[in-house]
Protein backbone atom coordinates (compact mmCIF):
# COMPACT_ATOMS: atom_id res chain seq x y z
CA UNK A 1 0.00 0.00 0.00
CA UNK A 2 3.12 2.60 0.74
CA UNK A 3 4.55 1.59 -2.54
CA UNK A 4 1.13 2.86 -4.50
CA UNK A 5 0.96 5.93 -2.06
CA UNK A 6 4.82 6.77 -3.07
CA UNK A 7 4.09 6.27 -6.61
CA UNK A 8 1.03 8.30 -6.88
CA UNK A 9 2.51 11.05 -4.64
CA UNK A 10 5.39 11.25 -7.84
CA UNK A 11 3.12 10.65 -10.51
CA UNK A 12 1.77 13.93 -9.37
CA UNK A 13 4.75 15.60 -8.44
CA UNK A 14 6.08 15.14 -11.96
CA UNK A 15 2.86 16.63 -13.46
CA UNK A 16 3.64 19.58 -11.22
CA UNK A 17 7.04 19.83 -12.83
CA UNK A 18 6.04 19.26 -16.35
CA UNK A 19 3.30 21.82 -15.58
CA UNK A 20 5.18 24.69 -14.07
CA UNK A 21 7.91 23.96 -17.53
CA UNK A 22 4.65 24.59 -19.96
CA UNK A 23 3.88 27.71 -18.22
CA UNK A 24 7.32 29.31 -18.50
CA UNK A 25 7.17 28.82 -22.11
CA UNK A 26 4.87 31.16 -22.41
CA UNK A 27 5.74 34.71 -22.16
CA UNK A 28 3.56 38.00 -21.71
CA UNK A 29 4.30 38.88 -25.23
CA UNK A 30 3.60 36.23 -27.69
CA UNK A 31 1.61 34.85 -30.22
CA UNK A 32 0.86 31.85 -32.53
CA UNK A 33 1.13 33.69 -35.36
CA UNK A 34 2.71 37.06 -36.84
CA UNK A 35 2.35 39.28 -40.41
CA UNK A 36 4.84 41.96 -41.12
CA UNK A 37 5.09 44.20 -43.72
CA UNK A 38 8.24 45.86 -42.37
CA UNK A 39 9.19 46.75 -38.71
CA UNK A 40 7.25 47.88 -36.87
CA UNK A 41 4.28 47.27 -39.01
CA UNK A 42 2.82 43.91 -38.19
CA UNK A 43 -0.21 42.26 -36.99
CA UNK A 44 -0.51 41.58 -34.22
CA UNK A 45 1.77 44.44 -32.73
CA UNK A 46 4.71 45.00 -30.07
CA UNK A 47 5.25 40.98 -30.09
CA UNK A 48 8.57 40.13 -28.39
CA UNK A 49 8.17 36.49 -28.97
CA UNK A 50 6.02 34.43 -31.61
CA UNK A 51 5.98 30.54 -31.34
CA UNK A 52 4.61 29.47 -34.69
CA UNK A 53 4.42 30.91 -37.88
CA UNK A 54 5.89 33.94 -38.41
CA UNK A 55 5.78 35.59 -42.07
CA UNK A 56 7.36 38.99 -43.04
CA UNK A 57 6.84 40.52 -46.71
CA UNK A 58 9.92 43.13 -46.56
CA UNK A 59 12.14 42.91 -43.45
CA UNK A 60 10.87 42.13 -40.26
CA UNK A 61 12.57 42.21 -36.29
CA UNK A 62 11.65 40.19 -33.19
CA UNK A 63 13.30 38.96 -30.24
CA UNK A 64 12.37 35.27 -30.25
CA UNK A 65 10.96 32.91 -32.65
CA UNK A 66 9.78 29.33 -32.05
CA UNK A 67 8.71 27.24 -34.98
CA UNK A 68 8.83 29.03 -38.74
CA UNK A 69 9.94 32.02 -40.03
CA UNK A 70 9.55 32.93 -43.57
CA UNK A 71 10.31 35.88 -45.30
CA UNK A 72 12.79 38.29 -47.48
CA UNK A 73 14.84 39.62 -44.58
CA UNK A 74 14.44 38.82 -40.88
CA UNK A 75 16.14 39.53 -37.73
CA UNK A 76 15.79 37.66 -34.38
CA UNK A 77 17.56 39.02 -31.71
CA UNK A 78 17.55 36.46 -28.78
CA UNK A 79 16.35 32.58 -29.65
CA UNK A 80 15.17 30.95 -32.93
CA UNK A 81 13.96 27.00 -32.40
CA UNK A 82 12.29 25.34 -35.26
Amino acid sequence: MKKYALLIVLFLLCGRMAQAQDNAYYVENSAPVQISIFDPYAIPPGLNTVRGVRLNLLYGDIKNVYGLDCGLVQRVTENMDA
